[in-house]
């Protein structure tokens, strides 16, 4: 089962996400103090990545406060520790990324890294600064890999994200294309995230606790539109087998 959790800041996500079984924590977000120590204690493993901090970029030359550094190596060992302790141990059943706003951050930064070290090798120079648009395809397809590994090997992953800003080109009185704030939210990070998972969920506080709407389904229609107060893992899967008393997850 592949869940995709998106919603503002402290309303919940991540205490759902420690709640599947036998999960694996990659944490980006370092924010997992908030929650119980006996929650966090029932994870398999938490592995937590300190974003890379080159400092010459706040005090170096105009290059080196362009240069990417330090991304591509924490990619690698993300991708390292997701085949090796999660998707290749038989002990852990889940995958829980905190946050796939800030991984697919970090793949955008590292293909930067890939395309300025190899500019620097050929012209002794760095000047991209900059994805291309038709340059996201590559963290795009990194993203999708993450998504697909975890149905190959039939277990759990669980992604959330922060929200963000729905936008919408619109052509101005002089006829040039500006991007307007809609006044509605939308997950934040790699876009085509819904159509690669079996759940979207929304989460928001509610009196102070913790709702967890679910958006989208493909693994029972019913449930879609259907809130779950304080949400866990089990919690979900109740729901799902209302109607699908047959149905498991990984």
């Amino acid at each position: 089962m592949l869940v995709a959790d998106w919603g503002p800041t402290k309303t919940g996500k991540s205490t759902f996400g420690v709640s599947f079984p036998q999960v694996v924590v990659f944490d980006f977000e370092m924010r997992l103090n908030g929650i119980p120590k006996q929650i966090l204690d029932q994870a398999l493993e938490i592995i937590s990545y300190k974003p890379p901090m080159p400092l010459d970029r706040l005090t170096g030359s105009k290059e080196n406060r362009i240069r990417r550094q330090g991304y591509r190596a924490l990619l690698d060992q993300f991708s390292a520790d997701y085949i090796n302790k999660f998707l290749q141990n038989p002990q852990a059943l889940s995958g829980f990324i905190d946050t796939g706003t800030i991984l697919y951050e970090y793949c955008c930064e590292a293909y930067i890294e890939d395309l300025q070290t190899t500019e620097l090798a050929e012209k002794g120079v760095i000047v991209r600064q900059q994805l291309l648009p038709i340059e996201y395809r590559t963290p795009y397809s990194w993203m999708e890999n993450f998504y697909k590994y975890a149905r190959v090997y039939g277990k759990n992953l669980v992604v959330t994200h922060a929200e963000d800003d729905q936008r919408m080109d619109v052509m101005n009185a002089r006829g040039e294309k500006e991007s307007l704030i809609t006044g509605k939210k939308e997950l934040k990070g790699y876009s085509r995230t819904p159509e690669r998972v079996d759940l979207v969920l929304r989460h928001r506080l509610d009196n102070g606790k913790p709702v967890a709407l679910i958006e989208e389904s493909g693994v029972c229609l019913e449930i879609r539109g259907a809130a779950i107060s304080e949400p866990t893992f089990q919690k979900l899967v109740d729901m799902v087998q209302v109607f699908k008393p047959e149905w498991t997850p990984c």
